[in-house]
């Protein structure tokens, strides 16, 4: 079976981190993330000390978890939808094609995925 190409927030990637899960993402999805969703993810997390955010960050450099630059200007999103940057970034990378799916926490950030089709 063909893995999909899954666009990841920062959220649940931090919690199957935490969790020490990741393998499980791994084997079922290829992951991708934006600029974004790493400073989240890894370089605020490493700046106050999350064990977690080591982690991705070495899955990312072995490759596993690719990051794609969505290269929009966020702010006219941030103010429309009030959503997150890496939650703006997540689905764009769904939307441009880059990825099949994006796995998203956040319940309204989901909605208005689905209203961008």
């Amino acid at each position: 079976m063909q893995k999909l190409n899954a666009s990841f927030d920062s959220t649940p990637l931090i919690y199957f981190a935490k969790a020490r899960k990741i393998e499980i993402l791994l084997n079922l999805f290829n992951p991708i993330i934006d600029r974004e969703v790493y400073r989240e993810a890894v370089e605020r997390g490493i700046s106050k000390g999350f064990r977690d955010a080591l982690l991705i960050r070495d899955i990312v450099k072995s490759g596993n978890i690719r990051i794609i630059d969505v290269k929009i200007d966020v702010s006219k999103y941030l103010k429309i939808y009030r959503i997150g940057r890496g939650e703006i970034s997540t689905i764009f990378l769904v939307k441009r094609g880059d990825a099949d799916l994006a796995i998203i926490d956040d319940s309204y950030a989901r909605n208005i995925a689905k209203k961008w089709g």
